[in-house]
C-alpha cells in the first residue's frame, strides 16, 4: 500500500476505507447496475412532453456548447491531431454526457454526511450522440480503474491526492454538484481530457421504482448466467422486475479478481432490453414517465436543464438514432497492490485509439 493511500484512510472525517469495505463486503449494499442509463432515458422521455421547438433547438445549442467547452480540459489532447501520417479532428455537434450509478440509500445528498461517505459511483459510463451522424456510443469506465482522486476535507476543501479506484471520487464531494464535478473532471482525465460537461447520477434506491414503473424489461441472455438464476440460460429472454433486476445487475463474487467485468458484461445485456422497453412504453405513452421522474427525484442529481432535456428527448423518441456496440474503456483487472481490493489499469495505447474512433473524424 502506498503512502499516501494509507494516509487517507486514517483521516477519520473521510472514511475512505470503512465506506470502500462496507461496500465490497455486504452485497446486499451493492447494486452495481446500469440503471442511471434508465434514469437519464426516462428524463428524456418526459421532457419530451409539451415542448415546443425553440426550446428544442435551445436545448441543442446548449448542450453541444457544454459538451465541446474545454475550460477544465485545457491540457488534454488537440482538436485536430496527427497519426501515423492521418488527420484528425475533434468532431463538432457532439453531445458527452456522464452519467452515473451511486452506491447509496435515501437522499443522495444526505446532510448527515461528510466528503467521503457520499457514496461511490460504481456504474460509471459516458453517453456520446454525434448528431450529425445520428449515432450513440456508450463508453462504460470501470469502477475500480485506477487513478489519481482528490480527497476533501469534512468542510469539503479540496485537500490531498490519492492514487485510488475511480468509483471513489463522488464519494468525497457533497453527493451531489460538487461530487458530479468531480467526477467529470477524473472521468475526463483518463479519457484524454476530452470535454464532457453534462452529468446526471441515481442513487439505487430509485432502481425498483423506475424498472418496475415502466413495466418491467425484457432482457435476452447472450450468456450463460444460471449461477444467479436457472432461468437465465443462454439465448432465453426473461422479464426483469425490480427485484430480479436488482440481483441480476448487482451480484458479484468480489473472491474472484476482475468479477466486475462479468457484471458489466450482463449489464450490457440489460440495457438493451432497457432502451428498447423505454422507447416502446413512450410510444403507447409520452406521459408515463411523468410519476416516475417525482419519484426519484430525491435520488438523482443532474445538471441537464429543461430545454436540453427536451432535445435529447426529442432525439431518443424519433427513432432515428442507431445505438453502436457497448464500449468499455480498455484496461486489465489485477488483483491488489497499493490498495485491498481489486484494481483496473487502462491500456493507454488502445484507450487513446478508442479515443480516436469515437470522438474523432478523419480530414484531409
Amino acid at each position: 500500500m502506498n503512502r499516501k493511500y494509507r494516509q487517507s484512510g486514517h483521516h477519520g472525517h473521510y472514511g475512505h476505507h470503512d465506506h470502500h469495505r462496507h461496500h465490497h463486503h455486504k452485497k446486499n449494499r451493492k447494486l452495481k447496475v446500469f440503471l442511471i442509463v434508465l434514469a437519464v432515458f426516462v428524463l428524456l422521455v418526459g421532457g419530451g412532453v409539451g415542448t415546443v421547438a425553440f426550446m428544442m433547438s435551445n436545448g441543442r445549442q446548449k448542450l453541444i456548447a457544454k459538451s465541446q467547452n474545454k475550460s477544465n480540459n485545457s491540457k488534454g489532447l488537440d482538436d485536430t491531431i496527427k497519426v501515423n501520417g492521418v488527420k484528425y479532428k475533434l468532431k463538432d455537434n457532439v453531445i458527452n454526457i456522464l452519467i452515473m450509478g451511486i452506491d447509496s440509500k435515501g437522499d443522495i445528498a444526505e446532510k448527515s454526511k461528510v466528503p467521503g461517505e457520499f457514496g461511490q459511483a460504481d456504474v460509471i459510463c459516458v453517453i456520446s450522440i454525434d448528431t450529425d451522424k445520428k449515432e450513440v456510443n456508450t463508453i462504460n469506465i470501470p469502477r475500480d480503474t485506477m487513478t489519481d482522486i482528490l480527497t476533501r476535507t469534512k468542510n469539503g476543501a479540496a485537500s490531498e491526492v490519492i492514487n485510488g479506484q475511480i468509483c471513489l471520487q463522488y464519494a468525497y464531494g457533497d453527493g451531489k454538484e460538487k461530487s458530479c464535478k468531480d467526477m467529470l473532471n477524473v472521468v475526463s482525465d483518463v479519457m484524454y481530457k476530452i470535454p464532457i460537461n453534462n452529468y446526471a447520477a441515481v442513487n439505487f434506491d430509485a432502481i425498483p421504482v423506475i424498472n418496475d414503473g415502466i413495466g418491467g424489461v425484457n432482457v435476452t441472455m447472450t450468456d450463460e448466467y444460471t449461477y444467479i438464476d436457472k432461468a437465465y440460460k443462454k439465448g432465453a429472454t426473461v422479464v426483469m422486475t425490480g427485484i430480479k433486476a436488482e440481483k441480476f445487475l448487482r451480484y458479484r463474487d468480489t473472491t474472484v479478481v476482475g468479477s466486475n467485468m462479468q457484471r458489466i458484461n450482463r449489464q450490457k445485456d440489460y440495457i438493451k432490453g432497457l432502451l428498447s422497453t423505454i422507447q416502446q412504453r413512450f410510444k403507447e405513452n409520452p406521459t408515463s414517465a411523468l410519476g416516475i421522474i417525482g419519484s426519484i427525484k430525491n435520488n438523482m442529481a443532474s445538471n441537464i436543464s429543461t430545454s436540453e432535456v427536451s432535445y435529447l428527448g426529442s432525439l431518443f423518441a424519433s427513432g432515428s438514432y442507431k445505438m453502436q456496440e457497448y464500449k468499455i474503456l480498455p484496461g486489465t483487472y489485477q488483483g491488489p497492490t497499493t490498495t485491498e481490493f481489486d484494481e483496473y489499469i487502462l491500456d493507454k495505447e488502445k484507450v487513446y485509439e478508442m479515443i480516436l474512433e469515437v470522438f474523432y473524424k478523419k480530414v484531409k
